[in-house]
């Protein structure tokens, strides 16, 4: 039977599966499996890429803290507090970065529940185009979510049950939540907002019928608990979360630290912090990082290393986020890309470091501003006294800005009543306007505005500006040969073309070649890096994709064939392969491709339905029976597999049921209503 690449299963195969594995793969694939060649899972006659070596920067001489190494354990936050109690209690009651993963429905690590709301006032149920989602609390059993898919007149067509298994986020502002279906981890559809105290569609989702949602990525979890494993060859199948794993630890910040902790076992005076090295004179321990000793650069890349995304952030070659330790230049694994300021700005969720830079205090302090001044990384105080201890951290700089004749002018203790009553610390402006604003410095000079990206979430404005405008400047447009990135914190160097690169591609990754404004800018990039790079998979991967917008689809199956020749076993490069396979018409190459991928992933629902397609275009209807009602059970709410089933259903003389799938097919399609049965008619009639 003739091939029809027109289906809109491939519509779903190409436009869902692979613009959202090719958006993640960059970030993903490089997992923890060294991904040794498997001649088996490659075209024999193609030749693979050359293996690269890459330096460790772990292993760079000059490196000063020992722990730093790689094979340095780590112990665990338990470990620390035998030492350091009074620290580890403050951090772990206090600080939002402890919370910032919790089990769902349980308490934090700091005690507390009820951070979530139930009431009817708190919006449990949420209606998103056709699908109304609905959460409860089950109490022990922690959030369950119902997702009900609607026909045209609102009634209930599927319904899909999902309970919640961690808490992202501390609660400060909000919480998301992780669906664990056998060890794959997905984002689930709604998401709780602590500043309006509502329940809504989680940041940036879209609907999808034809998936359980989001992947999570090794890199989102990298920034929200301790340290988690990827299940080698897959995007986001992970081995079981652990308690220890939760929230953001010691060792986030200090290192690995069994070095320290067995150079300390023997020798308790020091470890509870009165060896001499505590003065600054004396040379430090250097068992474990301490960052308040580290210059401005290394200092602030241990708070950058979550809270400084860009625009787009790529990790160098054969170089991943999760090695990287603090007193290493962040910048060694990864390059940050800002967004260009002839744009105008945005208020992003994480975009308080571009901010920062951005500011004349930052300029001007030498290095000397940075996060820790106006943050303790050990503890938050509480509501009640943040803003005196917020307007102590200003005054520790500009106490004497404005020195008022006859008083004097004193800082209060963090946590204590401020003598003055914040009435008498210098300001410039009249006493009605400070009252008015509680004598909060940061309420004029970081105010807060609405996220770009967040709903329902108001953030500070990290520019600390002497009179912020009332509106912000507007943007222009692009001229030509202007760039929509721009390096981070400098300008870019020749040497980040290939980083360049491949944030530009995945900006533009959904645009054909006539679409894109960067597509010969990017060619010539690819031409000259690729000759210097021979081995590098990242730049290979854009390369066939490249060549499939310029529909090159046997050249593209060429570069995705010597792919996965060097990598067999990764899940997204597969996909990208099983896809370039399809587009060149080499069918049983696909079909091998696509049942790996199936037997990689058996419950995605996307991978069910390539492999039932090709069987289908093959002729073998009754062998893709199995896969679509796998992709059925996985993901009820699917057109595309149910399309496809009351195809192979008619092809195999099963026509009674082919016409109920055909009914609950019509009922979750909301558009095209009349083509849809004229298809079911001629498909019938043996006219597909």
């Amino acid at each position: 039977m003739e091939a029809n690449l027109k289906n809109p299963i491939w519509k779903i195969a190409v436009l869902v599966a692979f613009a959202l594995g090719i958006l993640v793969c960059f970030w993903c694939f490089k997992g923890p499996n060294p991904n040794v060649p498997d001649p088996l899972g490659a075209d024999p006659d193609v030749e693979g890429l050359p293996l690269v070596e890459v330096a460790d920067p772990r292993l760079a001489k000059g490196v000063i803290w020992r722990n730093v190494r790689p094979g340095v354990e780590y112990v665990g936050d338990d470990a620390c507090r035998v030492c350091h109690q009074g620290i580890c209690d403050s951090y772990h009651g206090t600080h939002t970065m402890a919370r910032s993963s919790s089990y769902s429905g349980k308490p934090d690590l700091a005690g507390r529940t009820g951070i979530e709301h139930f009431d009817a006032g708190s919006q449990t149920s949420v209606t998103n185009g056709n699908v109304t989602y609905k959460i409860e609390n089950r109490g022990e059993k922690g959030f369950h979510q119902s997702e009900s898919f609607l026909d045209n007149k609102s009634r209930p067509v599927v319904t899909r049950e999902v309970d919640y298994s961690v808490a992202i986020g501390s609660g400060h502002r909000g919480r998301s939540y992780i669906l664990d279906q056998h060890g794959w981890l997905y984002q689930t559809s709604m998401s709780w907002f602590s500043g309006v105290g509502l329940w809504d569609i989680s940041p940036g989702l879209e609907p999808d019928q034809e998936t359980p949602g989001r992947p999570i990525t090794r890199l989102c979890l990298f920034c929200h608990t301790n340290r988690m494993n990827l299940i080698a060859g897959t995007k986001n199948k992970y081995e079981p979360f652990a308690a220890k794993n939760l929230g953001i630890g010691c060792e986030r910040c200090h290192g690995p630290g069994k070095l320290h902790c067995d150079e300390r076992a023997d020798d308790p005076a020091t470890a509870f912090g009165k060896e001499p090295n505590r003065e600054e004179k004396k040379p430090p321990d250097t068992s474990v990082v301490n960052p308040a000793r580290l210059e401005p650069e290394l200092r602030d890349a241990v708070c950058n290393q979550c809270h400084l995304q860009g625009e787009k952030r790529v990790e160098k070659e054969g170089l991943r986020t999760e090695n990287w330790r603090p007193d290493l230049k962040l910048s060694d694994f990864v390059v940050v890309w800002g967004r260009n300021p002839v744009l105008g700005e945005k208020n992003l969720a994480v975009g308080q470091v571009e901010q920062l830079h951005a500011s004349k205090c930052f300029q001007k302090s030498a290095g000397a501003l940075g996060c820790i001044t106006c943050h303790d990384p050990h503890s938050m105080p509480p509501e009640k006294d943040r803003k005196e201890w917020n307007r102590n951290q200003c005054l520790k700089c500009h106490a004497n800005d404005f020195p008022k004749v006859g008083v004097a002018t004193t800082v209060a203790t963090p946590g204590k009543t401020d003598p003055t009553r914040g009435i008498i610390p210098p300001c410039s402006q009249p006493l009605v306007h400070r009252l008015a604003r509680q004598n909060d410095c940061a309420a004029c000079h970081l105010p807060r505005r609405a996220s770009a990206d967040i709903a329902h979430t108001a953030l500070s404005d990290h520019r600390i500006r002497r009179k912020p405008p009332v509106e912000e400047a507007q943007g222009r447009s692009l001229l030509p040969g202007e760039l929509p990135l721009v390096g981070f914190p400098g300008p870019a160097t020749p040497e980040e073309d290939r980083e360049l690169v491949i944030a530009l591609s995945l900006m533009n990754q959904g645009m054909t070649s006539t679409q894109n404004p960067l597509a010969g800018f990017l060619a010539k990039k690819l031409d000259n890096l690729l000759p210097q790079r021979p081995g590098d998979i990242e730049l290979w991967t854009w390369q066939a994709n490249r060549l499939t917008r310029e529909g090159r689809f046997a050249e593209s199956l060429l570069v995705w064939e010597r792919i996965i020749k060097t990598k067999p076993k990764e899940e997204f490069l597969l996909l990208g392969t099983t896809l370039a396979a399809v587009r060149a018409k080499k069918f049983p190459r696909a079909l091998v491709l696509a049942k790996r991928l199936a037997e990689i992933s058996p419950e995605n629902a996307t991978h069910l339905v390539m492999v039932a397609d090709i069987l289908k275009t093959q002729g073998k209807f009754a062998e893709a029976l199995p896969y679509l009602e796998q992709a059925i059970t996985s993901q009820p709410a699917g057109v595309q597999s149910r399309k496809l089933l009351v195809e192979c259903l008619v092809q195999t003389q099963q026509p009674d049921r082919a016409q109920t799938e055909f009914d609950t097919l019509v009922r979750l399609t909301h558009s095209g209503e009349g083509d849809l049965r004229r298809w079911f008619a001629k498909i019938l009639n043996g006219k597909p």
